[in-house]
């Protein structure tokens, strides 16, 4: 905690906001798994049983094999779910905890950022569509003040959109051909599952996004 308020203490408010970005490193899929398999053989009876996921009201949302039970492409899956479970349960509260929330404060308390110091990351931002600049501004300006109630409701309805619209910036059709000759936009599932979306984005923050926003 200490070392993060360290890391965003600078009299330009910009250059904070751009360290508290780019802070701390995103998950690699690749060593979550490798913690994973890990554990799996550290403590095999807690992997070799099956179980299931509830909601809040009991009910049955997944079910899960036991990993020591599974090969080929079943394992790979499981792995990856397993994966997304342990950076949610560790990492992820770590770095919120340990990094984003400390250096928050320290920015908030040195800089209380307004709309105009705000404003340096929409203006020209390629993963942010034109006319959608005061959205992402006002919800970024929430999640700094801490009012994040508005600011996930701003953003992350945002963040499909704007990852079709870099697609297309890049070319890449992001519509379905039904038929019925409608031709819908993908969601954001089916964007994630996309060659060119890894491509562009980058496995480790592929990941995260669907992480945080599907899984």
């Amino acid at each position: 905690v200490v070392s993060a308020r360290d890391h965003v203490k600078d009299k330009d408010v910009r250059q904070a906001i751009l360290k508290l970005a780019f802070g701390q490193d995103l998950s690699d899929p690749k060593s979550l798994k490798d913690e994973v398999v890990k554990a799996a053989k550290e403590a095999p009876l807690t992997y070799l049983i099956g179980g299931v996921m509830v909601d809040d009201k009991g009910r049955t949302t997944a079910r899960k094999e036991g990993l020591l039970n599974l090969k080929g492409e079943a394992l790979e899956k499981a792995l990856e779910a397993e994966s997304f479970s342990h950076a949610s349960n560790y990492h992820w509260p770590l770095r919120v905890d340990g990094f984003i929330q400390p250096a928050r404060f320290q920015i908030l308390n040195d800089h209380k950022p307004t709309f105009r110091d705000l404003f340096f990351i929409v203006r020209s931002n390629p993963f942010v569509p034109p006319g959608h600049e005061g959205i992402f501004l006002r919800g970024l300006h929430a999640g700094f003040h801490g009012d994040f109630l508005v600011a996930s409701h701003l953003l992350t309805p945002q963040i499909e959109n704007s990852l079709r619209y870099v697609l297309e910036s890049h070319s890449v059709d992001v519509s379905n051909l039904m038929s019925d000759g409608t031709q819908p936009v993908k969601i954001l599932g089916a964007i994630f599952g996309m060659t060119e979306t890894k491509q562009i984005f980058g496995d480790a923050l592929c990941f995260e996004l669907r992480g945080c926003l599907i899984e």
